[in-house]
């Protein structure tokens, strides 16, 4: 009997800042946790209530419903501004499937929860981390922004962060006249506005802008421009042609585009398991059956998937002597698992 293992692969799980203890975390002043997400350099900050998750807030949240909406920082809760409910996974979940969840549910951030306790977080960046690691050598051209949102260097931050609510995005291109001067993102506006609680319209774009911006040749691979942005700590790239900016490359971009690559190959695979003639299986780290094979369904002959889907793989009822199970299945998987 030909059989193949496949391991379904769990989705990384990033550390949860709990300084924020329940039930207190949504009653906290706004301006304390922007502090606090600024002072630890985090994207987010979970709420808890009783052990239950019941908020987020995230550098989006603070960007359109503060500076957006001119409120004192101050004066607002966690709980005013917070994203809620928030959408979680099992820990459990695969990197595929939180990849595909977070797409659908256009979040950058996923709680994972165990038990019905919060575990950890997995981020864009982590499942970009992970994913990229299959590598992908497509021109970045074929996936950047060519559409590039810009703002002059005078302009005032509250204008500047109207526009990145009214379009929906995570920076701007700060210009002096033709000339790139800067980049302002969340994690600006964040840092130098929202936790110092001071007056957007009293500010200056260029005065908070992040600056050199950091730029990659039209010609650069996705995986050479996911290796930048991880190694400078940073989540977007400037694309350059000719000396002129032609476009603009997220790590959503790149998020997408390894995760689209991933998908066509695993239907690919799957087509072929499907139609082969060797008997295919997959399981998950407990060993639990996730995936068979018609052939294998044949060569067990069972009347379908069901009786093995979600089981134990390869029952002892299957076995002619149920001991020699034990013995097989002892160090099954263990390669897999360390590597």
């Amino acid at each position: 009997m030909k059989v193949l293992v496949v391991l379904v692969v769990t989705a990384p799980r990033s550390s949860v800042d709990m300084s924020f203890k329940p039930p207190q975390a949504s009653a906290v002043i706004v301006a304390a946790a922007a502090m606090m997400m600024h002072q630890k350099n985090i994207s987010c900050i979970i709420a808890l209530d009783n052990g239950k998750v019941t908020g987020i807030l995230t550098e989006t949240d603070l960007l359109e419903k503060t500076v957006v909406n001119e409120k004192d920082t101050r004066k607002i809760k966690v709980a005013d501004i917070m994203s809620s409910p928030v959408k979680t996974l099992t820990s459990d979940s695969s990197v595929l499937e939180a990849s595909e969840f977070m797409q659908a549910q256009n979040i950058k951030r996923l709680p994972l929860m165990e038990d019905e306790k919060l575990v950890g977080i997995v981020t864009q960046t982590d499942l970009t981390r992970v994913i990229t690691s299959y590598g992908m050598w497509r021109d970045i051209t074929e996936i950047m922004s060519r559409d590039v949102s810009t703002i002059q260097k005078n302009a005032s931050v509250a204008k500047a962060a109207e526009v990145m609510a009214l379009q929906q995005i995570s920076s701007l291109i700060v210009m002096d006249g033709d000339l790139i001067a800067g980049v302002l993102t969340e994690r600006d506006l964040l840092k130098r506005v929202v936790a110092l609680n001071k007056n957007p319209h009293n500010i200056k774009t260029e005065k908070i802008m992040s600056s050199p911006v950091i730029s990659i040749p039209s010609n650069y691979s996705i995986f050479s421009a996911s290796k930048t942005m991880e190694n400078m700590n940073i989540r977007r790239l400037v694309v350059i042609k000719d000396e002129k900016i032609c476009g603009i490359v997220t790590q959503t971009d790149i998020f997408r585009a390894v995760k689209d690559k991933i998908q066509k190959e695993e239907e690919t695979i799957l087509n072929f398991m499907n139609e082969s003639k060797i008997g295919f299986y997959m399981t998950d780290i407990n060993h639990v059956t996730t995936y068979v094979n018609p052939a294998l369904i044949n060569l067990l002959e069972v009347p379908d998937e069901q009786e093995l889907i979600n089981k134990e793989f390869l029952h002892e009822r299957f076995w002619v002597n149920p001991e020699e199970r034990a013995l097989v299945f002892k160090d099954f998987g263990k390669e897999f698992i360390n590597s």
